[in-house]
């Protein structure tokens, strides 16, 4: 089972309880949580311009507990992408690879554009988008 979850936080700070949007544990193998407009919200003032997410990835961490592991995570200036596992599920992960294509002015700048995550799991190709184009 996969829960995939895209919010546009608007340049807000997230609820206290984010459980809302990844709900733990509801026999779920992958999360896919992407966020649009995610700057010092999901990071740190810097989060713009240099896309560190990590108290963001920290927190959905924290929410879904040690039963997910981290498979991979990307940013694009305030678009963000995290991806978790099941623990179980870790060790057949295979074959990451993250990317970011630019779509803002010139397509040079981050303000617009994508995120994605692939990989392989048990054999099957999984390949998650998070898009910021408007």
């Amino acid at each position: 089972r996969v829960m995939a979850v895209t919010w546009n936080l608007a340049g807000k700070l997230p609820p206290a309880s984010i459980e809302a949007i990844a709900p733990p544990d509801q026999g779920v193998d992958l999360y896919f949580i992407g966020t649009q407009e995610c700057m010092s919200a999901c990071g740190s003032l810097q989060s713009f311009f240099a896309g560190g997410k990590g108290p963001w990835e920290r927190r959905l961490a924290a929410v879904l507990g040690p039963q997910y592991k981290p498979v991979a995570s990307e940013s694009l200036n305030a678009a963000h992408l995290a991806v978790f596992v099941r623990a179980g599920l870790a060790g057949d992960v295979t074959r990451v690879r993250a990317e970011t294509v630019a779509t803002g002015f010139l397509n040079l700048v981050g303000n617009k554009g994508g995120v994605a995550v692939k990989f392989s799991l048990s054999g099957r190709t999984f390949c998650f988008i998070n898009a910021h184009l408007a």
